[in-house]
């Protein structure tokens, strides 16, 4: 029960801590689960270019080049978020 204990008296003095940065905290939490929203949606966009622009010739390819430029602008943008509030 000891360990326990203890373990619970850490766990609540580095939340304590943490929570007196909320700001930071929040900030460095929502940019990284963001980012990490876009990384997981970007291999769709190349699965489309590649099915209806190259396969099918049915959808343009500029729009979708723009979007995955734009994706890695974005995930850039909320990594360097997340890497200076997280420090």
């Amino acid at each position: 029960m000891t360990a326990q204990k203890t373990e619970q008296g850490w766990a609540r003095r580095l939340t304590r801590y943490c929570w007196r940065y909320r700001r930071n905290v929040l900030l460095a939490l929502g940019s990284s689960l963001a980012g990490m929203a876009v990384t997981a949606l970007v291999p769709l966009v190349p699965k489309l270019i590649i099915d209806d622009v190259i396969g099918s010739h049915s959808r343009p390819l500029a729009p979708w080049a723009t979007l995955l430029i734009v994706a890695a602008v974005a995930v850039y943008a909320l990594t360097y978020i997340r890497r200076f509030y997280g420090g």
